[in-house]
């Protein structure tokens, strides 16, 4: 499983990543946000909104939501799944998105950044953090199935990406080791 391609050439991250959800359990079962929650829950307040971009099955998001937060999730594909919550097709992408400026007290990527190519990642990590006031993400660096991290770079290289567009703070707050070499670090922004 490679990247497909729209006629002119650029990644057709919707096709690509509707057809991961067919054939890979692993889409289709893992919940990467449980998994880090852990090091990321301590942000968790009463009454936020949370934006979890890159949703993917969306088992996240029904977490928080049954847990009483107002979550939306976006995802390139709406794939084979039951959406009980705020949901939108939305290409990360593609700015700019449809929120507006720090509408949401969290945002939450894991495993969706090292997706993106090098020359969509500044603005796609920009809007994240126009339409969020506080980030936890988790960053892989290591290959996956398919080759689709295309954007494979150590911690040092996305914390100067993330400072370079953050008016405050990220800190590594746990590196784990990867399921096929590498490590995946997870990095939190908070006021």
């Amino acid at each position: 499983m490679t990247l497909m391609r729209k006629k002119d050439g650029t990644v057709d991250y919707g096709a690509t990543y509707a057809h991961c959800h067919e054939l890979h359990q692993s889409y289709q079962t893992k919940n990467w946000g449980k998994h880090y929650r852990p090091h990321w829950e301590h942000l968790l307040q009463p009454d936020m909104k949370i934006l979890e971009a890159g949703c993917g099955n969306g088992k996240l998001c029904r977490r928080l939501k049954m847990a009483g937060y107002d979550i939306t999730g976006i995802d390139v594909t709406p794939g084979p799944y039951k959406r009980d919550y705020e949901f939108k097709v939305q290409d990360i992408t593609q700015t700019p998105w449809p929120f507006a400026n720090e509408q949401f007290d969290l945002g939450l990527a894991f495993d969706v950044f090292e997706h993106i190519e090098l020359e969509k990642i500044d603005l796609t990590l920009k809007e994240f953090m126009r339409v969020s006031k506080q980030q936890a993400i988790s960053i892989p660096n290591c290959k996956s199935v398919g080759k689709l991290h295309v954007l494979i770079r150590p911690v040092e290289w996305w914390l100067e990406k993330l400072i370079y567009h953050s008016d405050y703070g990220w800190k590594i707050v746990a590196t784990e080791p990867a399921t096929k070499g590498g490590e995946v670090n997870v990095l939190i922004r908070s006021k």
